[in-house]
């Protein structure tokens, strides 16, 4: 990496000196090739009652929280196992009731994962926006002009922000087509400051910034890559910090070629052992003469040295073979850390965190020669590695694409489903909730068991998929095409009560669980005499005889409402069982 793209390569060295521009509002940079108006920040008031201009009839209002985890990174931690464990109402038995909540367009592709912090969804798109969405019905809060590639090769289809954001103190980290690295205020949309990676004129020489970056020790860590490799370029990895807004170390992935070996996917992190993983792309040349072309490799999280570092074999090598992904840390049997990643030529490989050798490697995709489409990261949950394939045979049937789970142990298939959608062009690895893997790939959105790799659940999007899904408080969210779309479960009740009938006074112990939708929920109980409850599982007593209609309506986050009626009929007092007559007392004799 150089300062001056124009200029002759630099000697390749740890840490160089940076040019630091920063500001508190947004200046759009040059675009060229693209009619975008310089607009800035846009924002939109929550309490407006009608859409902006331009985009698509939203309804906004004061909008409550749900309950449930945040999502705040690609691939959901720095771990990247995309696992969020067991996240709101989404389960094996109600995968099927998925339905769409909501879509929205963007002015462009969305390449970009959506992340949702608190209840407001960010989202990167080609047009050169960032967009924070309320993630309970998706209304505008505000959008962001960040920038675009300016130079437009011939693969330019997605010259904007396909850099997944990092949220991190009320700031959104994400990089822009201008080769600019962003902090953004998560509630205005104002930018705070930017730095270009890799010099002033870094755009204007083919850098291009894929990579969602880390945060990590008040330092973001920015991979660096060209657009399609038109041009290669100076690449590696750029430590920056949050308080100086200057770069505290590199790594020169290409070195000692002038260019090359790209780092496309997202650098990850083993905090335990203050060591981040990358994987880079192709070499300058035919004939590679950097050792860390088409390589993982492992890095000092403080300098940026390398500790370890793996290439793929002459005899695995295939043209154009990048690891166009981000690696997947995670433990093993007796807490042996352990690294996957998957590149071009089809081989899902396995190694040791401590000194990347390698412990097992799987062909994915063995229907074919060349494999120049894979570069899916992988996911991991429960002991279980989950990685989805281009070409798959089962039996006598070749599937377009394929979901694999894996033993880390061996790289052992425990299942493996295939899927007439098309896969290539996707980076979406499986994300895993509950139970469930939440798959989009091509056109189709699939929910699977976990288990077992039944299909639970499809649905055809308005787009091809190219990221991740995310998930945060009932809802899963994806992107496809030009739009971001919500997806949640059909809101579902079930209310009993201890008894239907008794004399008065009749005391019934009343439950409901309300599931999918969105949480929390609002109770309102109406018990037919006047008097109402907010108690999820309330006790009432009747007192008086009669018929109640007793009605419960349980409303989710985003206005949804469910209802259950019962009729409790109490009758008059019991006075008990019949007693003896009473005998009227003897007279007394008169004497």
């Amino acid at each position: 990496m150089r300062d001056n793209i124009g200029s002759a390569p630099s000697p390749p060295v740890e840490t160089r000196p940076r040019l630091v521009r920063e500001r508190t509002w947004l200046i759009v940079g040059v675009v060229l090739g693209l009619c975008l108006s310089t607009v800035g920040v846009t924002h939109f008031s929550p309490s407006r009652p009608t859409a902006p201009a331009g985009s698509a009839a939203e309804s906004s209002s004061s909008i409550p929280l749900g309950v449930g985890t945040n999502y705040p990174t690609y691939l959901f931690d720095d771990d990247r196992t995309d696992n969020v464990g067991a996240e709101g109402p989404i389960n094996a038995s109600d995968a099927h009731n998925l339905q769409l909540l909501w879509s929205h367009a963007t002015g462009g592709a969305v390449w970009a994962q959506p992340i949702v912090v608190d209840g407001i969804v960010y989202v990167g798109s080609s047009d050169g926006y960032e967009y924070a969405r309320y993630a309970t019905n998706g209304t505008l809060l505000w959008k962001t002009f960040l920038g675009i590639d300016a130079t437009g090769p011939n693969c330019s289809r997605h010259p904007g922000v396909t850099s997944t954001a990092t949220f991190d103190s009320g700031r959104l980290y994400v990089s822009a087509g201008n080769a600019t690295f962003y902090a953004v205020n998560a509630t205005t949309g104002r930018v705070v400051w930017d730095l270009p990676i890799g010099g002033p004129d870094a755009n204007a020489g083919g850098v291009y910034l894929w990579a969602s970056p880390l945060i990590y020790n008040q330092s973001a860590y920015v991979g660096i890559s060209s657009q399609c490799d038109e041009p290669l370029v100076p690449a590696g990895l750029e430590r920056v910090s949050l308080q100086t807004h200057s770069e505290i170390a590199y790594f020169n992935s290409s070195v000692p070629d002038p260019n090359g070996s790209s780092i496309w996917g997202s650098p990850s992190l083993n905090e335990a052992t203050n060591t981040i993983y990358v994987t880079t792309g192709e070499p300058y040349g035919q004939i590679p003469s950097s050792k860390y072309s088409e390589s993982i490799v492992a890095l000092n999280a403080s300098t940026l040295s390398v500790v370890a570092s793996w290439q793929v074999p002459a005899a695995e090598a295939i043209y154009d073979g990048d690891f166009g992904v981000t690696p997947t840390l995670f433990d093993v049997a007796h807490g042996v850390g352990v690294v996957a990643a998957e590149n071009k030529n089809g081989y899902l490989y396995e190694w040791y965190q401590s000194n990347l050798s390698l412990v097992w490697q799987d062909d994915l995709t063995p229907t074919t020669t060349l494999d120049y489409a894979d570069h899916f990261s992988t996911s991991y949950a429960n002991g279980t590695l989950y990685a989805v394939g281009e070409n798959l045979t089962i039996g006598r049937h070749t599937y377009k694409s394929s979901i694999t789970a894996i033993d880390p142990a061996d790289g052992a298939y425990l299942w493996q489903v295939g899927t007439n959608s098309t896969s290539a062009g996707d980076y979406a690895p499986p994300l895993y909730d509950n139970g469930v893997l939440v798959v989009p790939i091509g056109t189709t959105l699939y929910l699977l068991k976990a288990a077992t790799g039944k299909i639970l659940y499809e649905h055809a999007l308005s787009g091809e998929s190219t990221p991740p899904a995310s998930v945060s408080r009932g809802e899963v969210f994806v992107g496809s095409g030009d739009n971001v779309t919500a997806f949640d479960l059909a809101l579902h009740l079930q209310a009993t009560r201890s008894t239907q009938s008794g004399p008065a006074p009749l005391t019934v112990n009343f439950t409901a669980r309300a599931t999918g939708g969105v949480p929390a929920y609002v109770y309102n109980w109406s018990f037919g005499d006047g008097t109402h409850s907010s108690s999820q599982d309330p006790t009432k007593v009747f007192t008086m005889p009669g018929k109640y209609s007793v009605r419960l309506t349980v409303t989710d986050v985003t206005g949804v409402a469910v209802a259950a009626s019962f009729t409790i009929t109490v009758t008059a007092p019991d006075r008990g069982p019949p007693g003896r007559p009473r005998q009227s007392p003897k007279r007394r004799a008169l004497g």
